[in-house]
Formats: C-alpha cells, structure tokens, sequence
C-alpha cells in the first residue's frame, strides 16, 4: 500500500492505528487500491454484497475522480482471474438463462424505476452470476459469453444504483461492468462500459476524465461496429466535451454523427440494444449535449423527437423523464404554457416510480408550477 500511495510503511502504520489524523482523500486512495486488487468475479461478490447489507464504505460512498481515472491507467495485472475449482461445467443454456433474467430486470427497471428489484439485482450479481464465473465452462466462446453476461448485470445494478442518486455506488458496479466486459473479449462492450462511465462523469458534474473516457471508448468501436452504435459513442464524445466548455470539439463530433434519424440502419448488439433499442437514447444525450452548449432551442427540438420514439409503456421510466427534461427547456425558452402541458403529462407516470431521480423531477415541477403537485 505504500509503494502503491508513495508513503512510507511508518506513516500508513500510523494512520491505521490511530496515532496520526487520517489526511485528506487517503481513504478514498485506500478504496481505488483495493478495488484494483480485485479480480472481476470477487470484485462483484464484494461489491454486491457490501450493497445488500448497506455497508456505508460502499453504498454511503462519494463519486471518486481517482476510481474515474482507473480505466485510463495502463495498469500491470494485479491479480489474474483466481484458481476457482468447480465439478460444474456450463454451456450456453446457464447463459442465455442469466440473460433472460437480465431482460426482466430491465424491463421492470424502465417501467416502475431504479429502486424496484435492486436489491434482487444485487443479490444476483454476488450469488449466481458470480458462481458461473467461478465454474468451468464446455469452450473458451461460452466462457466469454458468461462475463459479458455478468458485465450486463453488473451495468444493471450501477445503472439501478444511479437511479437511486447513489453516485458512489454507481461507479464501482460500473467498473465491475469495466472488467468483466474485459474478460469477454469483446472490445465494443469494453467501451460501452467506459461510456457510461464518461457520461456518469456528466452527470454528477465530476467531468475532468469524461472526454479521454469518450475517446478512449470511440478509439475501441470505430469502423468496427454498425453505424447506429457507432453514434451512441460518438454523441458521448460530444457531451462530454460540451459539459467541460468545448464547443468546438463538441460540435466536431455531433458533425461526425450520421444517424440522427429514427429509423435504425444497422444491427445494434446486445450490450447497446439492452439499453438502446431505437435512437432514443443517441437523441437523449444529444439533447443533452445542446443543453450543456447553451442551445435550447436544439435541446428542445431533440427532446420533441425523443418523446415519440419512447414507447410509453414499456419505457415509462425514461419517457416520463424525457418529457420533463423538455418541460424544463421550454420554461427557459419562455413557454410556460407548453411546458406546464408536458409536464402534466410526465406528472402521473412520475408519482408511480421509485426513484430519486423521478422524486427530484418531482420537485422542479412542484416549484414551478404548484398546482400539479395538489
């Protein structure tokens, strides 16, 4: 641990006993150590576990701009994947079978929010997904398959976790997602794992790492992934540039996208079509991006087009907030009318959800417009 912080044994020994005052930040430099000595599979366990019985160092943590870093690092492996024994040996059934639990969660995650069957997300990652991973498996193909399907999971529960408003929680399953996805094999979900976690960067206003983890994760995908893909990374690229003050780059890779479009033109792979069924999502943080440049009218007319392509049934969580997200910009065009209108419409969508997100969009309507709220 001292050579990994570049303090001496003495100092740490101190510290951890009690004898010196614990510095500022050296707890969370303690936390990205020991979460880079973990392989994928007991990262997962520990991870969800920690989440489960509420352990505040893990569900009670801050967003991180050390953890944010990790995947930049050209790090020497720590610790490979361990020496796990088991008589079990899966095949593709054992993973098609986490799959379809995978698409429940997420169906039930778009429909009644983030806080309903985290728990149960969770206790999966760190009971059943992570005993596959520990077994044998009849080929190298199906054992890749089987992380990529726990990297789904494991982008399941940070993305539940970011729901819920708990940024720190959020960013260790996505890193879990990170180096599952890396022992898949598979480059493009490696990337898709490293956009989230540009945009999560976004999200929280901890920016500073966001475009390198954009670029990083286009550098993986491009020319090798259909175009509709392609452009959900490009458009992160975007954002992330627009939320740290670059316009110009940020209007270099909107430039580049070529699918603005609501008809899809190529195959979508799974880790992406799970999330990104249609260009609802590539329009949503176009959105996004406009808002963060300033340009509303641009935002608004984005998230016209994002409102029709959600299907509000089966994606009511995000439709609802898509048409709040639009009340909101058209209230800073100055159209109070149409925005009360199209906030009345999310108003009943959102009391049904369970989540932090929901509640604090909740909150912005009620302060404008009160009457909703009664």
């Amino acid at each position: 641990m001292a050579r990994r912080l570049h303090y001496t044994k003495g100092y740490l020994s101190q510290i951890e006993n009690g004898k010196k005052p614990i510095p500022v930040g050296i707890k969370e430099q303690y936390l990205a150590v020991c979460i880079d000595l973990l392989d994928p599979i007991r990262r997962a366990e520990t991870i969800g576990r920690a989440d489960l019985q509420r352990r505040s160092f893990v569900v009670g943590a801050a967003f991180s701009s050390l953890l944010a870093a990790l995947p930049l690092k050209d790090r020497e492996r720590v610790q490979s994947i361990a020496a796990y024994t088991s008589d079990r040996k899966a095949g593709l059934r054992e993973v098609e079978a986490v799959r379809a639990m995978t698409n429940q969660l997420v169906a039930m995650d778009e429909t009644m929010g983030g806080g309903i069957g985290r728990e149960t997300v969770a206790a999966f990652l760190s009971s059943d997904v992570a005993e596959l991973l520990k077994g044998r498996f009849v080929s190298e193909d199906i054992r890749r398959q089987a992380y990529g399907a726990a990297a789904e999971v494991a982008y399941l529960a940070g993305w539940k976790a970011h729901d819920m408003g708990l940024d720190g929680l959020t960013q260790r399953y996505y890193l879990t997602a990170y180096e599952l996805a890396k022992e898949s094999g598979d480059p493009g979900h490696q990337a898709f794992t490293l956009r989230i976690q540009a945009l999560q960067g976004c999200d929280v206003g901890e920016s500073e790492f966001s475009p390198r983890l954009a670029e990083e994760a286009m550098k993986k995908v491009k020319g090798r992934i259909g175009v509709d893909t392609e452009d959900l990374f490009r458009v992160c690229v975007a954002r992330c540039y627009a939320e740290t003050g670059d316009r110009r780059k940020a209007l270099e890779a909107l430039r580049g996208t070529r699918a603005l479009h609501p008809d899809s033109v190529s195959e979508i792979p799974r880790y992406a079509a799970l999330w990104s069924p249609n260009k609802a999502t590539l329009l949503n943080q176009t959105s996004r991006t406009f808002k963060a440049m300033g340009d509303t009218e641009m935002e608004v007319e984005m998230y016209r087009q994002v409102i029709d392509l959600w299907d509000h049934d089966t994606k009511s969580r995000p439709w609802a907030l898509a048409v709040t997200d639009l009340g909101d910009a058209l209230w800073r065009l100055g159209d109070e009318g149409e925005a009360a209108e199209q906030w009345a419409k999310a108003w009943p969508v959102l009391k049904g959800m369970r989540s932090k997100r929901a509640g604090k969009a909740m909150k912005r309507i009620s302060d404008k417009v009160p009457d909703l709220a009664g």
